[in-house]
């Protein structure tokens, strides 16, 4: 069995949504595809093949790997949630997709949508979005340490959606096929829950002001989601532009993703990180704006540039 899922972008409020504030999230066009086939073995465990590396562990060293963060430890733990005798199998996982890790576009959260997609179907082939959702987030807690679920919920739904403690609404989205989706790769890996933490630590020191940027944030985000509903992108791209600057208050866009967002500016480009900070990806809607010049000098200072576009298309399976 298959499973394919996009990559997710945060529009606005990363960080705020943690804290029970609304963020936009978007499903974009760069897939994941994972593979699973579950078989009788003399060597039962789990098997993960992942670029170009092979991984095996067996079922007693896939649970002393539970308390580890890793592709394999990951698969381990889900596998085990839903099929907690399966002593007697070898799981075999495929992993091929054009997701760079640790970047800010969800490939923690594309991996444990599809695991748990393919897994919790195998099991039961009625097994709804919801329990999909629910035991994602799980593998996201495993990785994260505290996840919002806007990741999963994104990669797992598609399209542009508002999310909020857990619930989300979906956008209809007036002329998507107009705006071209830039990321722009700081090369630098993110580190998602040093920088949750870091917000934390911040919040608990410094409680009144944090609170006013997350409800800055949360404003922000309320405006983004009349935009880009209205169809009004210049709106969006300069909600994103503010969201920035209000990330870069908490301390988790770093000198080298405002060197990216700056770089957009003198060209004429509005965007933000997207993702923990740290590093990672920044993102850019683009509608009629001339972009050679911000390729050009962004391409460089070393930073890949990769252009797609919002997808629909959410979980899919076959």
């Amino acid at each position: 069995m298959k499973a394919t899922v996009p990559a997710k972008v945060i529009l606005t409020g990363e960080h705020s949504v943690v804290y029970g504030k609304k963020a936009l999230g978007a499903a974009v066009d760069l897939k994941t595809h994972l593979t699973l086939t579950i078989k009788a073995s003399e060597t039962p465990g789990i098997v993960v093949e992942f670029q170009t590396e092979t991984s095996y562990l067996s079922w007693e060293q896939a649970y002393q790997s539970l308390e580890e963060v890793s592709v394999v430890s990951v698969l381990s733990f889900l596998s085990l949630e839903v099929f907690p005798d399966c002593f007697d199998k070898l799981f075999e996982f495929k992993i091929d997709s054009e997701l760079p890790v640790r970047s800010g576009l969800g490939s923690s959260a594309a991996l444990c949508v599809a695991a748990s997609g393919l897994l919790l179907r195998t099991k039961n082939s009625h097994a709804s979005l919801q329990e999909i959702n629910e035991l994602a987030i799980k593998g996201e807690n495993k990785v994260h340490g505290r996840a919002s679920g806007i990741d999963n919920t994104v990669i797992l739904n598609g399209g542009v959606l508002c999310f909020q403690a857990g619930s989300f609404e979906s956008l209809e989205v007036v002329n998507p096929e107009s705006v071209k989706v830039l990321l722009v790769n700081s090369r630098v890996p993110r580190a998602a829950m040093g920088m949750i933490s870091g917000v934390r630590m911040l919040n608990e020191e410094y409680p009144q002001v944090v609170t006013k940027i997350f409800e800055g944030i949360d404003s922000v985000t309320s405006q983004c989601k009349n935009s880009i509903q209205a169809g009004n992108y210049e709106k969006v791209k300069q909600m994103m532009h503010m969201n920035q600057g209000l990330l870069y208050s908490l301390g988790v866009s770093t000198s080298v993703l405002n060197d990216i967002c700056n770089i957009g500016f003198k060209h004429g480009l509005l965007g933000k990180m997207t993702g923990a900070g740290g590093g990672g990806f920044c993102v850019f809607l683009v509608t009629n704006e001339d972009t050679f010049g911000a390729v050009a000098e962004w391409t460089a200072k070393g930073y890949e540039v990769i252009e797609t576009k919002f997808t629909n298309q959410g979980l899919a399976m076959s």
